[in-house]
């Protein structure tokens, strides 16, 4: 039958919790500017061919992992930019939200080459 694990002695004979132990080992998301130096580095080591196979892929999963983190990071940031407008008579700002629609036409794909 198993035990569970709900404590664990420390070296001073002291029980710490069990899930302590899982948060400290949960990984910390990087910040923009880490996970955008991570990426450079790994099209980098993919660019010069000098992994094999199985660790391209590897990394190539990782830099996904990170593009798509950084994208996440980029629309919260967006969503949160405001348009400066007026001061009110006050001296307080007079903001509206950051409106992300295109304001030019959308180019023409066979254009672009």
């Amino acid at each position: 039958m198993a035990k569970a694990a709900t404590s664990e002695k420390s070296p001073r004979g002291e029980r710490k919790p069990v899930s302590s132990e899982i948060e400290a080992a949960a990984p910390i998301a990087p910040s923009f500017e880490e996970a955008m130096a991570e990426l450079q580095q790994i099209v980098n080591d993919l660019e010069d061919n000098s992994l094999g196979l199985e660790s391209s892929l590897i990394q190539f999963e990782r830099g996904i992992g990170l593009l798509r983190n950084c994208h996440t990071f980029l629309e919260q940031a967006e969503q949160k930019i405001e348009i400066l407008l007026s001061f009110k008579a006050n001296g307080d700002a007079v903001t509206a939200p950051f409106d992300a629609t295109p304001t030019a036409g959308s180019p023409d794909p066979k254009t672009l080459f």
